[in-house]
């Protein structure tokens, strides 16, 4: 019975140390974000730092593509209430490793999984680099906002684990390395 406790005991710190470990290697951080009234549009620039861990990157260069999702909400805020939400966006980037070629492919996606753009890199930093770049992302129409009302913009990025091929959503949902995100960042309309 000693010998059993004793394995389960060493199997549960040897899990909890590599949590650790993994967790620590990888991670999203918003470096910057700001909003730009153009043509009666709101548009959103910001930069994120993405950092992958050991077994996502091993993932990546064993075929599995990764997507990170740029989600950004618009909300009034209410006194008695939740907050009445506006509007709510989703950016992918779906970076890919083609081994013929060596070469880390990143392609843009619109709300809907439609390619905006591709871009191809021969290191993986200059991928992370390029897909967490959001440049003139249109937020909300200035004519939706009524005047002396008071709009929270929130942000954030993560790895999109949905977007994963399914045999491998079940385990990544609980490993900490693949649980990518930065919090939420809340700012006002100017």
């Amino acid at each position: 019975m000693n010998g059993r406790r004793g394995m389960a005991a060493a199997l549960l710190l040897a899990a909890a140390g590599w949590a650790t470990v993994a967790g620590a290697a990888g991670g999203f951080q918003l470096r910057a974000a700001h909003l730009e009234l153009e043509d009666g549009v709101y548009r959103l620039d910001a930069g994120f730092r993405l950092v992958l861990g050991d077994t996502v990157r091993e993932a990546l260069r064993n075929g599995v593509p990764v997507t990170v999702m740029i989600e950004v909400e618009v909300s009034r805020p209410r006194r008695w209430v939740w907050d009445k939400e506006l509007v709510s966006r989703r950016r992918g980037r779906r970076i890919e490793y083609h081994p013929l070629t060596e070469r880390y492919v990143v392609t843009r996606l619109d709300g809907g999984g439609h390619n905006l753009a591709r871009a191809s890199f021969a290191d993986l930093g200059a991928a992370l680099d390029y897909a967490g770049e959001v440049h003139a992302m249109p937020v909300v129409r200035r004519a939706r906002l009524e005047d002396g009302e008071i709009y929270r913009v929130r942000l954030r990025a993560r790895l999109a684990i949905e977007a994963l091929p399914a045999p491998m959503r079940l385990w990544t949902r609980v490993s900490r390395e693949w649980q990518l995100s930065t919090p939420w960042h809340e700012m006002e309309i100017p």
